[in-house]
């Protein structure tokens, strides 16, 4: 509304309306569509707080523009650019793949023993609100691969060890054969037949460990069956008995123990395992105990023998595959 004046000195309203109903619409639309953003903002800055590796963006002159917890733990709360990040793990930045490089899982090897897999995405970070004009950034990735590296090296080792204790059998295998048919030949049959059968139970023993190795690996099925441990133990053990003959058993099975659900071949491969391993690390003579214990509706068979023990740092990791 307005009043005007008129020239007779009469006064008058003019009234002027005007449909603001597109205006209301088109701030409503985007107070929306600002509440969307803020919440792909919030579920993206979660996604990334909540990822293992570190995530940095980083402009094309170093400076560290986004950080999530993971990198900050890595570099420290103050990160602020690549020579800050590359002081905190102890190494210089030239130590580090360039930004402009496109590189992905490279290995970084730091002072203190760790190693890190470093990938580098450039990418242009336009509509994306940080703080300043970011142009050319890259994201950088970076995971902490020191556990793996070591299971690597473990594993190779094992495999190293595998190979000499596989080659002993064989060598026997092989080397008794060849004599037994030479024509003539003066050897005790019997001696050199039992030899070949121990030398092939250790074959045989070798390739059933690695048969479990190998469907830990991919993922161990254990099939349920009733198994009488009654019974399993102590065949097992009369099986074991003959191959360490300088070595004592004794057995304390309750009469009770509960019928166990498992797989026979697998326990009889664990206890076949702890009995070789007790009987190895003993003295000659000496004695190895087996004892089953009854709570409830479980079963526990324990091998107990007096050799030198194990360290209670080492026992903790005794289960990592090839430690």
């Amino acid at each position: 509304t307005q009043c005007v004046r008129l020239p007779d000195g009469s006064s008058t309203m003019i009234l002027t309306a005007q449909d603001i109903a597109d205006q209301i619409e088109a701030k409503a639309q985007l107070a929306r569509i600002a509440q969307q953003e803020r919440h792909r903002a919030a579920e993206l800055a979660a996604v990334l707080e909540g990822m293992r590796d570190a995530v940095l963006v980083v402009d094309d002159e170093g400076t560290i523009r986004l950080a999530n917890g993971a990198a900050r733990e890595l570099g420290g709360p103050a990160l602020g650019d690549l020579d800050g990040l590359a002081r905190a793990l102890g190494v210089s930045t030239d130590d580090l793949p360039h930004l402009a490089e496109a590189t992905v899982g490279r290995s970084v090897a730091l002072p203190d023993g760790r190693w890190l897999d470093w990938s580098n995405y450039p990418t242009s970070l336009g509509n994306v609100d940080l703080e300043g004009d970011v142009g050319v950034s890259t994201i950088v990735m970076i995971r902490d691969v020191t556990r793996q590296r070591e299971a690597e090296r473990a594993r190779e080792a094992f495999l190293e060890v595998l190979s000499h204790e596989l080659r002993t059998p064989i060598t026997t295998i092989f080397g008794y054969a060849k004599v037994l048919q030479r024509p003539g030949a003066e050897v005790d049959t019997a001696d050199v037949l039992a030899d070949i059968e121990t030398e092939a139970d250790r074959l045989y023993r070798i390739v059933e460990n690695l048969l479990a190795l190998s469907r830990m690996e991919t993922g161990l099925q254990v099939e349920g069956e009733p198994i009488l441990l009654q019974r399993l133990v102590p065949d097992v053990i009369t099986y074991e008995a003959r191959r360490w003959p300088d070595m004592s058993f004794e057995v304390d099975l309750p009469g009770g123990l509960p019928v166990a659900s498992g797989d026979r071949t697998y326990v009889e491969q664990i206890l076949r395992n702890l009995l070789a391993n007790a009987a190895k690390y003993s003295e000659p003579g000496g004695t190895i105990t087996v004892v089953g214990d009854a709570d409830g509706d479980a079963a526990a068979i324990r091998v107990l023998d007096r050799g030198p023990g194990i360290d209670v740092a080492e026992a903790e990791r005794l289960f990592e595959l090839y430690y």
